[in-house]
């Protein structure tokens, strides 16, 4: 419904900013590096999820698509809520988050409020077969060659890919279950 907002910062509190649009004040949820950076006055554009609830319509704001899309895809998780998936995006980049996904680090998701250990270990598992099918879809699919780059753009060493692929079952024909195949030996490996 809302893909973004561009107006001026009139309020910064703890949790969410105002973005005055038109004389209208449009109250944002943002992640604390958003807060941080926030002036009023300023002029700035936010990326934004609109968020419905039985009680409330509430906006959350990014500063890019990629911060957006990546809150999306937390808050598809089951337990995950709109609330929880800021406070991830608060501890770290996009970046960091998903090389520690990636990696099976669930470390990283337990230090936000409201994230116990189970919860964390479930965005990893949940996440890292999503960012898979994304990079395989950036990088092609082409047959291994796809699946070592795929591993290597999830942060796997190339040792650890080419190590990773001699566990895929020889008669595995899809290029996703090869990849989940090897996603999964390469889990085995770091617990």
């Amino acid at each position: 419904m809302f893909s973004t907002i561009h107006g001026q910062i009139t309020f910064v509190g703890p949790k969410t900013l105002t973005v005055e649009l038109n004389g209208v004040g449009f109250e944002v949820f943002a992640t604390a590096r958003l807060l941080g950076q926030a002036k009023v006055d300023q002029d700035v554009k936010l990326y934004v999820h609109l968020n419905v609830r039985e009680d409330a319509l509430e906006l959350y704001g990014f500063l890019t698509v990629e911060e957006r899309d990546f809150f999306r895809q937390l808050i598809s998780i089951s337990g995950v809520g709109p609330k929880s998936g800021l406070g991830v995006l608060s501890v770290a980049n996009v970046g960091e988050i998903k090389q520690a996904v990636a990696s099976g680090d669930a470390t990283l998701l337990t230090r936000v409020s409201g994230i116990g250990r189970k919860t964390a270990e479930r965005i990893v598992v949940e996440l890292k077969e999503k960012l898979a099918a994304e990079v395989l879809a950036t990088v092609g699919v082409n047959g291994d060659g796809s699946i070592l780059d795929a591993l290597m753009q999830l942060g796997y060493s190339i040792n650890e890919a080419r190590e990773a692929m001699k566990h895929i079952p020889a008669g595995e024909e899809s290029i996703d279950e090869r990849l989940k195949a090897a996603l999964r030996s390469l889990g085995k490996r770091t617990k």
